[in-house]
C-alpha cells in the first residue's frame, strides 16, 4: 500500500523540484554563454577566421571583418548558417566544435525549460483546488 501524500507535501516536493530544475538551467545558461564569451575558443578562433578572410598583408582588413566575426558568431550559437568558407583549418574545426556544444546545451535548456513548465502547471492546478504553498 502505497503511503497518501498531502496536497501540502505535493506542493513542497513541487517547489523543490521547480528549484531544482531552475537551477539546472542556469548552470546550463552560463555554460552557453561561457562557450561564446570573449576570451573562449569559439571568439579567438571567430576572430582567427574573419581575419584571415579579410586582412592581407600589413593586417589592412576590409570592411568585412566584423561581419565574417558576427556570423561565424552566429553560426556557433545556431542562429545563422556555417560560413561557407570556413575550411578545414584548425580555427575552423574549433569552431565547428564550440557550435557542436552549444547546440547540444541548447537541447538540454529545451528540455529543462519543458519540465520547469510542466512543474509551474502542476503547481498551478494545486492553487487552483486553494492549495496555499
Amino acid at each position: 500500500q502505497t503511503p497518501t501524500i498531502t496536497k501540502g507535501q505535493l506542493c513542497a516536493d513541487l517547489k523543490a523540484k521547480l528549484q531544482k530544475l531552475q537551477s539546472a538551467a542556469d548552470d546550463v545558461k552560463k555554460k552557453m554563454n561561457d562557450l561564446v564569451a570573449k576570451g573562449s575558443s569559439a571568439d579567438t578562433n571567430c576572430w582567427s577566421y574573419a581575419k584571415r578572410e579579410a586582412c592581407g598583408l600589413f593586417d589592412i582588413c576590409s570592411p568585412a571583418l566584423g561581419g565574417n566575426y558576427n556570423a561565424c558568431m552566429d553560426y556557433v550559437k545556431g542562429q545563422g548558417p556555417r560560413p561557407g568558407n570556413l575550411f578545414n583549418y584548425d580555427d575552423s574545426r574549433a569552431v565547428d566544435q564550440a557550435a557542436q556544444q552549444y547546440a547540444a546545451l541548447k537541447g538540454e535548456l529545451e528540455i529543462y525549460q519543458a519540465q520547469i513548465e510542466g512543474v509551474k502547471k502542476q503547481l498551478q492546478q494545486l492553487a487552483t483546488e486553494g492549495v496555499v504553498c
